[in-house]
């Protein structure tokens, strides 16, 4: 019984309503709100052109996503990233804070957790949640 109220309290955005103290107990009370994603992974299915980053050496590369992967179909040589290579992987529609969460290779060889944010239909906005300001760290993409 215990893990199904705790279960239901974390499936619901947290908004709290009431917070109420008894003999130095705090108990907190949480309203559900609807988590459906405002849009599904077919709408990325494209290709799409980096436009400006915080990384100016991979500007202009050109992605290929397809499901839940994106590949790099074209790149400037001066980038550090190669043709084929996977650049963004495990890309899912989320509710609350992003349109969508992923993890986009670096060019330091290492994966970053990201999350998109859909500026129009032919246009995103990507911020890596740990370190936005660093080279690669915030980019701009534009639909193909």
């Amino acid at each position: 019984m215990i893990f199904k109220s705790a279960q239901i309290i974390y499936s619901c955005v947290r908004q709290p309503l009431v917070s109420v103290a008894l003999s130095g107990l705090s108990l907190f009370f949480y309203q559900c709100s609807d988590q459906t994603p405002d849009y599904e992974l077919e709408f990325l299915q494209d290709q799409w052109f980096r436009v400006s980053s915080t990384d100016l050496r991979s500007d202009s590369m050109i992605i290929q996503i397809i499901d839940d992967k994106a590949e790099i179909i074209s790149i400037k040589d001066s980038s550090f990233f190669k043709l084929g290579q996977l650049k963004w992987s495990a890309i899912q529609p989320i509710s609350g804070d992003g349109d969508y969460s992923f993890n986009d290779w670096n060019s330091d060889s290492s994966f970053s957790n990201a999350i998109i944010n859909i500026q129009n239909d032919s246009t995103l906005e990507v911020m890596h949640q740990q370190y936005p300001n660093a080279p690669g760290g915030y980019q701009i993409w534009q639909r193909y």
